[in-house]
């Protein structure tokens, strides 16, 4: 990959506020360029948009999962009242629609772009698009890849907050040994479920391999149960057997194929590693049914806008 972007976790929040306090001032009458290129010459909030403020245009992956549709009304919210204006519009699921989204937000004359890509790889040429029209970028949440032209990747640490959280949460509530062990992914277009898989696998891989947990669906993942690091295309090939699309339906349907294959000593008490909160209340619900006790990780929220606003904040007074 030939990204060149500026990687910033949720852990530096305090530091970018500090930077935005001690810095705005003294660098607003800059008339140098960043970094990553882009313009930062001296300029009134008058001359952003219209009104006087930035413009900002949102592109978020879908409506029909929850967390996306929580983002939208966090996003209005934490907006109304302030010198932003924004536009916020989902490409349910589809990278045509996605690549369609971005060409209107340019058309209206955006300051800035947060996306969280349906597909990180096809996203690199709306990105470049935008880019090329001088505006600020963000990637959020998922990472657009194959691009330099991304400006902030606003993520949390997915291998240690997501993957690795979730690993831990299995080792903990496991009681005895052989364990079955459902493996649930998200999208292998989607970058983050290589990150949730590689951290879940750093600390579930020691505990496969002592017997703790026994792997019921993955003849991939059985395959390399003694393997503590995984190669990418390795990762890959554990994904295209177990993963959900991050769709709940999907994870319903899977979840009922995996039960219904599975001997009877691979039922009843189980652990779930799922990707998301929708998808792990799918598959809860299918092994429900079973009547055994499950242990099933969901994972963490992810909602990064005071992240984004100290981003904004400093976009808004180069």
């Amino acid at each position: 990959m030939r990204e060149k972007f500026k990687f910033i976790s949720i852990l530096f929040i305090a530091i970018m506020a500090i930077i935005f306090i001690t810095g705005c001032n003294s660098e607003s009458g800059s008339g140098t360029a960043d970094d990553t290129g882009t313009d930062s010459g001296t300029e009134t909030e008058s001359e952003n948009t219209d009104d006087g403020g930035v413009s900002i245009g949102i592109v978020l992956p879908t409506k029909d999962e929850p967390r996306w549709v929580q983002d939208e009304a966090r996003f209005k919210a934490a907006l109304e009242d302030s010198e932003y204006t924004t536009e916020i519009l989902f490409s349910q699921g589809s990278s045509a629609k996605e690549k369609e989204n971005v060409e209107t937000l340019i058309s209206q004359g955006i300051d800035v772009l947060i996306i969280a890509p349906h597909d990180g790889a096809a996203a690199g040429a709306s990105v470049e698009a935008a880019k090329e029209e001088g505006i600020t970028v963000i990637s959020y949440d998922r990472l657009v890849t194959d691009t330099d032209a991304v400006d902030y990747y606003v993520t949390f640490d997915s291998v240690a907050v997501g993957g690795e959280a979730q690993g831990q949460y299995l080792v903990d509530n496991a009681e005895g040994s052989n364990v079955p062990l459902y493996l649930y992914t998200g999208a292998s277009s989607d970058n983050n479920a290589f990150l949730f898989f590689e951290g879940a696998w750093n600390v579930l891989q020691p505990k496969i391999a002592d017997g703790t947990f026994v792997i019921a669906n993955s003849s991939e993942a059985e395959a390399l149960k003694d393997k503590a690091e995984l190669t990418r295309d390795e990762m890959g090939k554990i994904l295209g057997q177990v993963t959900t699309n991050w769709d709940p339906n999907e994870a319903k349907n899977k979840a009922q194929t995996n039960l219904t294959a599975a001997g009877e000593d691979l039922k009843g008490n189980v652990a779930i590693l799922a990707p998301n909160d929708g998808t792990a209340r799918a598959i809860a619900d299918v092994f429900a049914t079973d009547g055994g006790e499950l242990q099933t990780m969901l994972s963490q929220g992810k909602m990064l806008k005071s992240l984004l606003f100290n981003i904004l904040l400093m976009e808004n007074n180069r």
